[in-house]
């Protein structure tokens, strides 16, 4: 098993993409803690993953408000007493309009979430990260960029500034062994109730787990010392 005993934080981690990546984790032999906003849907986990009990628990936390995210990290480090892994997967895509049809409010609360959320996640986690000189953190970055859309501006910018806080937190902290790579999953194939379906990617034809992979081995040892660097998921699936 890649991650027996790693102790990993997966936000949004009931659904879609994310759902995905704590299986795979915890197949790896992980212990994985999950958050997200919507309590009835983190409950399910406890049947679909039931495999797993004992190895993962659910708690409702907003990463928009710093207290929740505070009351959450406490937790784990309850639980698990370290946090090795981060994975900054929690995201809303808002409504696909253009500038001038965007609400300020709508803009700002995709930037509180995507932005100011993952922000939050990571001044919480990077402190424990930092006092044990030992980190990984994946952020989940956006397809929309790799396909130039031109709608869901509030979504496309917090998603590029998601990746600029993460090639920043490679350069401070790459030194203390925390790396910090940001995964592009464009051509995940979704849902059309998904807020994130897009019928452009449908046709390449790989679903979350084609890519289970590639976050089992940035969270595993295989990866030590690779930072800062940006992964596309087509371009790994051709690989493997």
């Amino acid at each position: 098993m890649k991650l027996k005993d790693k102790n990993i934080i997966v936000t949004g981690g009931y659904r879609g993409l994310g759902l995905a990546i704590t299986r795979a984790y915890l197949k790896e032999g992980a212990r994985v803690a999950i958050c997200g906003r919507h309590q009835d849907s983190l409950k399910k986990l406890d049947e679909s993953l039931s495999d797993y009990d004992g190895r993962f628990f659910w708690c409702p936390c907003d990463i928009s408000e710093p207290l929740e995210v505070a009351n959450f990290v406490r937790k784990v480090m309850h639980e698990f007493h370290s946090i090795d892994v981060l994975v900054n997967n929690a995201s809303i895509y808002g409504r696909r309009e253009n500038v001038l049809d965007t609400a300020p409010q709508a803009f700002r609360e995709i930037l509180d979430i995507n932005l100011i959320g993952t922000f939050n996640v990571l001044q919480a986690v990077l402190k424990n990260m930092v006092e044990q000189a030992y980190g990984k953190i994946i952020c989940v970055s956006s397809s929309s960029i790799e396909a130039n859309e031109k709608a869901g501006v509030g979504y496309h910018v917090s998603k590029l500034g998601q990746e600029g806080l993460a090639l920043m937190l490679a350069r401070q902290y790459g030194s203390n062994n925390v790396c910090t790579n940001i995964v592009n999953p464009y051509g995940i194939m979704q849902e059309e109730s998904s807020p994130f379906y897009d019928p452009i990617h449908q046709n390449l034809g790989m679903d979350a787990d084609s890519i289970q992979s590639l976050f089992v081995y940035l969270a595993s040892p295989e990866s030590n010392g690779v930072n800062g660097k940006i992964f596309n998921a087509i371009e790994w699936c051709k690989t493997r």
